[in-house]
């Protein structure tokens, strides 16, 4: 009887099409597996500023998750950006204020990722054409910073070269290429529970909605 009902609605609604259009290139270019949040933590800070940093990270992060679909679990992790420092005091303050974080922007230690950095100042002649100003260039979704110290002053009278540590990098890239694969492959089990409860070999007029199935299964392996 079910069977019967379903082939008397497709019979009034037939199915148009295969794929809604642009649905490969929104998932492509504009839909994030991951969220990636980018700060800068200075040691310096007041407990203020650091208040203020927290208050506007926790904000900046609930509202991209909002903006999110529940249908798609997209991973959070924040990357905090630290200098490197000499004294071992620094090194309990650094582990308070992310402690911090963790709090007030309810992440786990796996959602945070520190990457300590240097730079070393080079001076350029005034009268160089070629004087430039070095930039960090870092693909994210969103990037928070209330010390904008990875740039040269303005005056670009100095080439600032950061050297970020080589370990924390690569122990960034494997975890953001871990949650980027869980996305995936759960959007992939997703797609096989509601491919598997179709019937569509009983119902032929369902076989577009198998195809789709398959095909969103494939673009997700890819």
């Amino acid at each position: 009887h079910m069977d019967q009902t379903i082939q008397h609605i497709l019979s009034q609604t037939p199915i148009q099409g295969i794929l809604p259009s642009g649905w490969i290139e929104k998932h492509v270019h504009a839909l994030p597996s991951v969220l990636l949040f980018i700060t800068e933590l200075n040691l310096s800070n007041t407990l203020y500023d650091q208040a203020v940093l927290e208050s506007h990270l926790a904000s900046t992060i609930e509202n991209l998750q909002l903006s999110c679909a529940k249908k798609r679990d997209v991973s959070i992790h924040l990357v905090i950006l630290v200098k490197n420092y000499d004294t071992s005091d620094k090194v309990m303050l650094l582990h308070e204020r992310i402690g911090s974080i963790k709090t007030v922007c309810r992440l786990n230690s796996g959602n945070i990722s520190v990457l300590h950095y240097k730079h070393k100042q080079q001076l350029v002649s005034n009268n160089s054409s070629a004087a430039t100003t070095a930039t960090t260039t870092t693909t994210s979704t969103t990037s928070t910073n209330t010390n904008a110290s990875l740039t040269t002053s303005s005056n670009m009278n100095a080439n600032v070269n950061i050297t970020y540590n080589t370990n924390e990098l690569q122990k960034l890239q494997s975890t953001i290429h871990e949650c980027s694969n869980l996305y995936y492959l759960t959007q992939v089990r997703r797609f096989k529970r509601k491919y598997s409860l179709l019937h569509h070999e009983k119902i032929p007029q369902l076989l577009p909605f198998a195809i789709r199935y398959c095909i969103k299964i494939a673009i997700f392996y890819e």
